[in-house]
């Protein structure tokens, strides 16, 4: 028999798990004994239930790189159809498409936000093209603002690409900026959307 020594990591999201479980528990005896439910208590359990599977995706990714195999039995794509998905991958854009997400929910940021962030993927910057680079960094936050902004409501996620150092670097960064302006960045794993 194998054994496997979960991380830091894997248990934090469990206990994410767990709590938004409580968290249903907790409403579902608020809505008692009826369970008869307005539109924004209705949205409140969806926001809850999109939560609790992306920490599961999360998690499912994660446990695949020990090797472990779990079979699908939700749809992740359904969860995200009406949800504002960030992305890296034109790629992953591309099968977020085909699975029937709107152009309007996906946003592709392809380069670093910052840049420091440029120079740790070793791009030469000079004073003759750094102007390009920062009109590019700023391009990408107007629109990231924008998103946020129009979607105040809205559950937003980002495509994780753990392999990708680009990836990573913007996860970072807006994982900065979503705290400061007090939102949730949800995280989806690359890996279980190109398994849809």
């Amino acid at each position: 028999m194998t054994e496997y020594e979960l991380g830091k990591q894997e248990i934090g999201i469990i206990k994410r798990i767990l709590g938004g479980a409580l968290e249903l528990k907790t409403i579902l005896r608020e809505w008692s004994p009826f369970h008869k439910l307005v539109d924004s208590e209705l949205d409140q359990l969806m926001k809850i239930l999109v939560s609790i599977e992306g920490e599961i995706s999360d998690l499912k990714g994660k446990l695949a790189d020990y090797g472990i195999k779990i079979e699908k039995k939700v749809l992740l794509k359904d969860y995200l159809m009406d949800k504002i998905i960030i992305t890296t991958s034109k790629g992953i854009s591309k099968i977020l498409e085909k699975q029937g997400i709107s152009k309007k929910k996906i946003m592709t940021i392809n380069s670093p936000l910052t840049l420091e962030d440029f120079k740790e993927m070793n791009i030469k910057i000079t004073e003759a093209n750094k102007g390009n680079f920062e009109r590019q960094i700023k391009k990408n936050w107007d629109l990231i603002r924008q998103v946020i902004d129009d979607n105040k409501e809205e559950m937003i996620f980002f495509v994780e690409d753990k392999n990708n150092n680009a990836n990573q670097l913007i996860k970072k960064r807006l994982e900065e900026y979503f705290k400061e302006m007090n939102r949730k960045l949800d995280n989806i794993s690359a890996t279980e959307i190109k398994k849809e």
